[in-house]
């Protein structure tokens, strides 16, 4: 099962890195951490098998970071502006 999710949200990050204006794909991504963060913040915290060591930190470190770094994104892109193409028009 864990195998299953790291692949899922491995593919919807990968997603979000080719289209990084697309709101669904970034609110899917957003999601992504933020169940992450949960769920160690569980382990860590409320069942307690996961000693608060650096490696038992870390996890809670890249899903806040990333969730920060996301929330960032979206305040300076307003994700509802993508950036101009660099198609012409005319193709």
């Amino acid at each position: 099962m864990y195998g299953t999710w790291l692949l899922l949200s491995t593919m919807i990050r990968v997603l979000f890195s080719v289209d990084p204006y697309n709101a669904s794909i970034y609110f899917a991504t957003l999601f992504t951490y933020c169940v992450a963060l949960f769920h160690f913040s569980l382990e860590i915290f409320l069942f307690k098998t996961v000693p608060l060591v650096p490696a038992g930190r870390m996890p809670l470190f890249v899903a806040s970071f990333s969730i920060l770094i996301l929330i960032v994104f979206a305040a300076i892109t307003h994700l509802e502006h993508p950036p101009p193409s660099s198609k012409s028009k005319s193709e």
